[in-house]
């Protein structure tokens, strides 16, 4: 399943999900949005800051 979150959260692809795990999947990753970019974002700096 891929689900995109910037700028809205969207559906790209659900490899076989049913509608309501993928619409409960959906509630959740929009609930927690900024949580998850701010640590996808923190993670990356992280890491970048590692091959230098």
């Amino acid at each position: 399943m891929k689900l995109v979150i910037p700028p809205t959260v969207y559906l790209a692809d659900s490899d076989g999900f049913n509608a309501r795990t993928l619409g409960e999947l959906l509630v959740v990753v929009t609930a927690n949005q900024e949580f998850i970019e701010r640590t996808w974002n923190d993670y990356f700096a992280y890491s970048g800051s590692l091959r230098r």
